[in-house]
């Protein structure tokens, strides 16, 4: 293969990788706008290495248990919530990939029971 038809491969290669990544991201908002914690179990690795910080949080959760039982309480106490990103941009390099998603605090919106 010469090196343009290498380079296109890569972008190939690339290009779908986002769109992988770009589903699953829309999937992980679905789920939890559903706030139904069996899409959320659907959605996370069923596995001891898992990490989450939800936003204001200040506690770094690892392990199935303890974000799934975030999510539970987080859902638990909410009546709605809805996001509507409109900045988001995938990093693809070699075997990691990270996702940005950038916006103003207006860009998605939420009702919470207080009980």
């Amino acid at each position: 293969m010469g090196i343009l038809q290498n380079q296109m491969m890569m972008n190939l290669f690339t290009s779908t990788q986002s769109l992988e990544i770009r589903k699953a991201n829309r999937d992980f908002y679905d789920a939890i706008e559903s706030l139904k914690i069996e899409r959320m179990e659907d959605i996370w690795l069923n596995a001891n290495e898992i990490q989450c910080i939800h936003p204001g949080w200040v506690e770094r959760l690892v392990g199935w248990q303890a974000v799934m039982q975030s999510w539970y309480a987080i859902f638990q106490n909410t009546q709605y919530i809805e996001f509507n990103i409109t900045d988001f941009n995938v990093t693809v390099d070699g075997q990691i990939a990270s996702r940005h998603v950038h916006g103003k605090n207006d860009e998605f919106s939420f009702r919470r029971n207080f009980t």
